[in-house]
């Protein structure tokens, strides 16, 4: 019986804040330090390393920020814990607002990257579900090696000339877009 009620207890207890802490301590100074050096790197004297190294130190700071407000519980949490987990998703929004804003020029230079990506993505995904590529995969198909793999080579080609033609095609107005959305945040008197 008295095992039954301990039992009870533990499954029952509250996660409280200091648990929390105590178990992601390694985390949060992860997130403490990279901040920090993200902010020391603002006195560094050339511009173009100053820029970069804030800009990654703030990136890894937010990764880090994402990974510690998704962790899950396995007991009921506190209220207290519930508030410095809203705490944190709030400094992880801020965090990326700030990102966004402040390293402009850096992360919208990189943008074509992720855009071509996804196109390629895209037309992979698009292929194989009108069964394209599988269709050159069945032996019966194509039965000659050479032709299937020069099938291979030049559907991929294709795949990656037409995603750069259409990423290429998108970046200026999509950087346009950026560049309005972007500008309120620096220049707020220059709205009219």
């Amino acid at each position: 019986m008295e095992d039954h009620l301990l039992n009870d207890r533990i499954v029952n207890k509250k996660r409280t804040l200091s648990e929390h802490i105590e178990e992601n301590q390694k985390l949060i100074t992860v997130i403490g330090v990279f901040t920090a050096l993200a902010i020391f790197a603002k006195n560094i004297e050339i511009v173009q390393i100053r820029t970069m190294l804030s800009f990654l130190f703030i990136s890894i700071a937010i990764l880090v920020c994402i990974e510690l407000s998704l962790k899950k519980y396995d007991n009921k949490p506190t209220w207290r814990l519930i508030l410095f987990d809203y705490a944190i998703l709030l400094s992880v929004l801020f965090l990326v607002g700030y990102w966004l804003i402040t390293y402009f020029e850096t992360w919208s230079s990189f943008i074509i990257i992720p855009m071509y990506l996804s196109f390629i993505t895209i037309f992979i995904y698009l292929l194989k579900k009108i069964k394209v590529i599988r269709n050159l995969n069945n032996p019966e198909t194509i039965k000659f090696k050479k032709i299937k793999l020069t099938l291979h080579y030049l559907i991929f080609i294709l795949i990656i000339i037409l995603s750069m033609i259409i990423t290429s095609l998108i970046k200026e107005p999509f950087s346009d877009f950026l560049k309005e959305q972007h500008n309120p945040f620096i220049n707020p008197t220059s709205q009219e």
